[in-house]
Parts: C-alpha cells; sequence; structure tokens
C-alpha cells in the first residue's frame, strides 16, 4: 500500500515538507479553501465530505499512489486525525502537525495553555454546555456557526446568578493567522449578541479562586458544610450508603426527586462530573440552598428544577438513576412515572423514615416490574471526649433495579 500523508495546514499553509509530500502524491483530499495549496495540475481531487465516501475513495487511490489528507493546523487536535488513524494503518500514515487555533489563540492572549481544559462543541450537540465550561479554571472552546461564541455566552450567564457573572472572562479569536484577524476580550456580558467572524474559538477564564478548592476531595462532605434548612438533610452516614446503592455511573442521567438541599446530588455531582443531574424540589426556601450549594461546590452538572413530581418529570431526559428522598404524598404517581422510563438496568433508590413508606415502596416498586432489595441502617454517633452519643432515626434503603 501506498503512503498516506494527513498535513496541517496553519495560516501560512502547509510547512516545506508538508508542500513536498502533497507533490509526491497522485491525490489530495481536501476541503475547497484549501485548494489553492495544490499546485500540480495532475493531482486527483477527493472532496473531504462526505466523510464516508472520502474514506472509500481514499482507500480506493492508496492501491495506485500516495495520497494528502489536508485539515486545518494539527490533525490530531479534535481534527480528522483521529478518524485516520482509526480506518487506515498507522505504518502507513505520515503527519505533517500546523499551528491549532489552539495555540494561536493562547498565544494571542500570551496565557499558558498546560492547564487548560479543552471542550468541542464544533458540529456537537452538547446541553449541558455551562456544565461542561464553569467548573474549570481555564477552558478552550471550538465553535461552530450555531454553537457560536454568543450563543455559549448566554448559556454561561443563564447559569450563573448576576453577583457571579464578573467572575469569568472571555476571550474570542476571530479568523486567528489571516490578514483580518480580531481579537476580543472582555466580560462575558459584553460578548453576548455579538457577530464575530467564522472561524472563530474561545477561551474563557474565571478569575476567582473556586471556593470547591477549600475541599479538594470528591467525596465525603459534612451536614455542616452543606447549607440546608432546620436539619433536613440526608445524614452523612445515610448519604454514604445512599450513593452507594444508586451505582452512580461517570455519564448518563440522574433524577434527585425531593431533592432538598441537595446533598445528595452535590456528593454524586461530584463523583461523577459528567452525570446530568435534575434536582427536583418544591419548597422555595429548599432551592434557595440547592443553589446556593451548587455555587459553593461548583457542581454545575446539577440542573435545579423548581416543581413537584411526577408532574414536572415529563419535561425531563428518561434517567439512569433515580433516587427519592421525598415524595410530598405522590409516592405511588412517582414510582410509576420513573419505573416506566427508567433506562434498562438502571436504579431506583428510596429513603423511607416512616413504616407507610417502608411497606408501600417495595410493593410499588415489584408491580412496576422492578428486582427489589431493602438495606436497613441505624445509625449511633458517639464522642469519645464528653461520652456522649446520639441515635439516629433508623433508615430502610430501598432499591429497585430494572
Amino acid at each position: 500500500m501506498h503512503r498516506l500523508h494527513l498535513i496541517g495546514i496553519g495560516p501560512e499553509g502547509p510547512s516545506k515538507m508538508g508542500r513536498n509530500a502533497i507533490l509526491s502524491c497522485g491525490y489530495a483530499v481536501t476541503p475547497e479553501r484549501f485548494r489553492s495549496f495544490i499546485h500540480s495540475a495532475d493531482l486527483g481531487i477527493i472532496p473531504i465530505v462526505p466523510i464516508k465516501e472520502a474514506i472509500k475513495a481514499i482507500r480506493d487511490a492508496l492501491n495506485k499512489t500516495d495520497v494528502a489528507v489536508l485539515a486545518d493546523g494539527d490533525p490530531l487536535f479534535y481534527g480528522i486525525g483521529r478518524l485516520i488513524i482509526k480506518e487506515f494503518e498507522r505504518d502507513v500514515i505520515t503527519i505533517y502537525p500546523a499551528l491549532s487555533s489552539m495555540q494561536l489563540a493562547f498565544s494571542c492572549l500570551k496565557e499558558p495553555w498546560d492547564d487548560a481544559h479543552f471542550l468541542s462543541l464544533h458540529g456537537r450537540e452538547i446541553d449541558d454546555i455551562h456544565g461542561r465550561i464553569l467548573p474549570h479554571q481555564k477552558v478552550f472552546i471550538l465553535t461552530d456557526s450555531v454553537r457560536s461564541p454568543s450563543f455559549i455566552v448566554k448559556r454561561l450567564l443563564d447559569a450563573l446568578p448576576p453577583d457571579r457573572r464578573g467572575d469569568y472572562l472571555v476571550f474570542v479569536g476571530e479568523r486567528l493567522g489571516m490578514k483580518d484577524e480580531r481579537v476580543f476580550e472582555g466580560r462575558l456580558d459584553e460578548a453576548v449578541g455579538q457577530e464575530f467572524a467564522e472561524p472563530n474559538v474561545m477561551i474563557v477564564i474565571r478569575k476567582t479562586r473556586a471556593e470547591d478548592e477549600d475541599h479538594p476531595f470528591v467525596f465525603g462532605l459534612t451536614e455542616s458544610q452543606i447549607e440546608h434548612s432546620r436539619g433536613l438533610i440526608t445524614k452523612d452516614e445515610v448519604r454514604a450508603v445512599t450513593i452507594h446503592r444508586l451505582r452512580p455511573p461517570k455519564e448518563g442521567v440522574l433524577w434527585d426527586i425531593g431533592a432538598g438541599s441537595g446533598s445528595v446530588s452535590i456528593e454524586t455531582g461530584r463523583i461523577s462530573p459528567r452525570l446530568k443531574i435534575f434536582a427536583i424540589e418544591k419548597d422555595g426556601a429548599e432551592m434557595f440552598n440547592l443553589r446556593t450549594n451548587i455555587m459553593r461546590f461548583g457542581v454545575w452538572n446539577i440542573t435545579p428544577v423548581h416543581g413537584e413530581a411526577p408532574g414536572v418529570l415529563s419535561g425531563l431526559p428518561d434517567p439512569d438513576r433515580v433516587f427519592i428522598g421525598g415524595s410530598g404524598g405522590s409516592l405511588p404517581g412517582i414510582i410509576a412515572s420513573t419505573a416506566r422510563r427508567l433506562k434498562n438496568s438502571g436504579r431506583i433508590v428510596i429513603n423511607a423514615v416512616t413504616a407507610k413508606t417502608r411497606d408501600l415502596a417495595p410493593r410499588l416498586m415489584c408491580e412496576a416490574g422492578l428486582e427489589v432489595d431493602i438495606s436497613e441502617i441505624s445509625v449511633t454517633r458517639r464522642k469519645l471526649e464528653d461520652g456522649t452519643s446520639l441515635n439516629l432515626n433508623p433508615i430502610s434503603i430501598i432499591t429497585g433495579v430494572k
């Protein structure tokens, strides 16, 4: 098989080695804007889209001659390089990287990038954009015409309370490396509604220190650290067992019904930052506590939902996990709704304090087709210094698996 040359195109075109590689090829795979770099009249052109047809054409061409694939910047940085390496043998591939848009952007900003988080929204449907950006001190973002800088900034502002919006700076690099390059730098609210020339990239930087840096561990928050009302919080020991029974996945959807101050959501969100958590709570004061805790611990993968289950559940994505900490007297309807929409191998966990819930919940879960088991927990806290002890109310943790 002949050679496959993967050539990055920077602001000044391909490197000298890349140009020589192009001249050695019989075919070039390229978008329209890079055709000026192909000077040989005998070079066959393969359109880069649709990509499946391009891959097939490359395979056929490699039986006869070398092939050049032209790509933006560094082809291995959110580029076509990943697909090329997957589809073809590594031994036939030679890569000629150029400066990436990421390197150009950080150079303009005079900001190191080795500690940055990277996110590509180019052609990608991601509904929790704020959850992918706000937890990090420094984020580089690849944009597109739909997920534009103005669109992204609006999503961030919608998620942030007014007094925290000034914590973030946004940088937009337009047409970097080109003659009409332009650089924007300002606050989030200054970027809303602006039109930015394409192609463009973004950098979002948090100016302030994250409060969560005071809690560098990912599990083990105490009741005193979580804002709550009148002792209405899942106690530390019970919370630990509850989360163990939930078995939080790395990704997916969790419904926390009757979330209260959100202690289970907060701890679970810190363990699984890619998990989308919807914390449902009807009480206004508890919603305030929930939002305070999300800000305090920077758990931006939690979406507060002010309302009452099961009514508000209809607008949420189907869950992989459900925790029911409170039902407001609507337990039959909540279990029926959650069990019906629960994904296969999903789990529902209910913490039962009252005898009524302890007796009713397992029966309803069995009727909904779940495999049910129950763990009963009694906790006694003792202080050796003064010999005092505290017996917590016993809890039944009921787990249903679909």
